[in-house]
């Protein structure tokens, strides 16, 4: 598979050497394997259900790559990361991604995997277009859902947090469950699966939903 590797604004390569920087003092990465890590646990059983060992599966929006690292060992998959900047702690296959055009030609992956990424795109049809355009198979997303006032409050600090370390201005955009179905159903993303996500994350509680959709290509 050919890579097609973007170059890093000056910003965007700032951020990204801070963010490595302060991984590597050992109580930062501990705490980032210890709750990615529970977290990739648990989704690699989830997605067991529709990752075949060999499959190829883009994780799209990796960020530090645990998570697809654990997936990819777990299941045996075939496992490539991209995201706007590299902050990987896991070595796995990465490419960069200039946020609108996922580097890659149609149909190239038999999983999309977008995992709690959703929220933070500006362009999320656009998104989710190119991942239909790349993905021969199914799209898995997981996304916050907050139901309540509570698990708004809790999503707009974990926004704002987000916003604060990365020099972001625009906010976070969180939707329901129902808000999520009536976006794929407009865009023509089949769901073939739904469910609840069952996950305490201390520093933000909400309601979380597992979305499986197929891209409906010929």
């Amino acid at each position: 598979m050919h890579f097609v590797v973007y170059s890093l604004n000056k910003a965007q390569k700032m951020i990204s050497h801070f963010l490595k920087k302060i991984a590597k003092f050992s109580p930062v990465r501990s705490t980032l394997f210890f709750f990615y890590g529970r977290a990739a646990s648990k989704m690699s059983k989830e997605l067991a259900a529709y990752i075949a060992p060999g499959n190829h599966v883009l994780d799209l929006g990796c960020g530090t790559g645990i998570i697809a690292g654990t997936v990819a060992k777990t299941l045996n998959a075939s496992l490539v990361g991209t995201d706007v900047i590299d902050i990987r702690q896991v070595d796995i296959p990465f490419v960069l991604y200039d946020g609108e055009k996922i580097p890659f030609p149609d149909k190239s992956f038999d999983i999309v995997l977008i995992s709690y990424v959703l929220h933070h795109v500006e362009k999320v049809e656009i998104l989710l277009q190119e991942a239909r355009r790349v993905c021969r198979g199914r799209i898995i997303i997981y996304e916050d859902t907050p139901q309540n006032l509570f698990h708004r409050a809790s999503c707009f600090f974990h926004g704002f947090s987000y916003g604060s370390l990365f020099g972001i201005k625009k906010k976070c955009a969180f939707h329901t469950r129902e808000e999520w179905l009536s976006l794929f159903q407009k865009l023509q993303l089949s769901l073939m699966h739904t469910q609840k996500i069952k996950f305490f994350n201390p520093v933000h509680i909400t309601a979380r939903n597992l979305f499986v959709l197929s891209p409906d290509v010929s």
